[in-house]
């Protein structure tokens, strides 16, 4: 719930700061009804994003203030003064409080094989393999099989829901946002206070963009990086529950939008 309401009270602030720059720009000319350039992309250009103007605004916060910065700076420093096996066991511990979920995810679509491999790797790796930190489960064959809630709606036939740029958070959509409420409900997630589940999302967050690095170009580079960043991220949502993508002849995409959605 709370990050929801982060969520909510976040894209109104930078909704307001939004409609404040269009006045402002419009002032100046009294004789011109003309709409200046970076408001130009109406909210009916993209029926999956209503909300347009405001996630570009969102997306100046993320992509123009935090991420160089914070996250770039501290992702690079990360990468390149902690080792990448200590890296990967980190990641190994926070993907390893998510097996619980899974588990119900699994078992809500009926898929009692993948409920039971989350089952046993939740059990091995927190215990012989220190709370996650070594994905020991994985030596015995049984791969990781994450399945969020988000994906169950999808399968189900919900849509993605408005397409959102979350300040200091990154793509998402209404449905992510409501399936990671509902994964947030189970063990271990119910017993964590919000510092530890801050510390888990902050972690995630980090080694998600260390493995960015090596990627930067691909957005830095574009005529439109806000777009692409929204394409590619629907792209992988679809992808996710089993519909096909409009262009699957980048044999990078899954890797890398894997890394943004974290």
């Amino acid at each position: 719930m709370w990050r929801t309401l982060v969520v909510v009270a976040s894209l109104g602030l930078v909704g307001c700061s939004a409609h404040q720059g269009v006045d402002v720009e419009r002032s100046t000319d009294p004789f011109t009804t003309q709409v200046p350039a970076d408001f130009a992309k109406s909210t009916a250009d993209d029926i999956r994003d209503p909300f347009e103007p405001v996630n570009r605004g969102a997306w100046v916060i993320n992509y123009d203030v935090f991420d160089p910065f914070v996250a770039r700076p501290v992702s690079h420093a990360y990468a390149d003064y902690v080792s990448e096996p200590v890296r990967d066991g980190f990641q190994n511990v926070v993907l390893n409080l998510e097996e619980p979920a899974s588990f119900v995810n699994h078992l809500i679509t009926g898929d009692f094989v993948g409920a039971g491999t989350n089952l046993v790797r939740f059990g091995v790796n927190s215990t012989v393999g220190v709370l996650g930190f070594f994905d020991v489960a994985e030596k015995m064959t049984l791969s990781r099989r994450a399945k969020d809630f988000s994906q169950v709606l999808g399968q189900m036939g919900v849509g993605d829901g408005p397409y959102l740029m979350v300040p200091l958070y990154g793509p998402a959509t209404l449905r992510e946002l409501s399936g990671d409420v509902v994964d947030g409900l189970y063990f271990p997630y119910d017993a964590m206070s919000f510092a530890m589940r801050a510390g888990k999302s902050a972690m995630n967050g980090l080694y998600q963009r260390t493995e960015l690095i090596e990627r930067e170009s691909i957005v830095d580079n574009s005529l439109d990086p806000y777009g692409l960043t929204k394409d590619l991220y629907l792209q992988y949502q679809d992808a996710k529950i089993g519909k096909e993508s409009a262009d699957e002849s980048d044999e990078g995409l899954a890797d890398f939008m894997d890394e943004i959605d974290g």
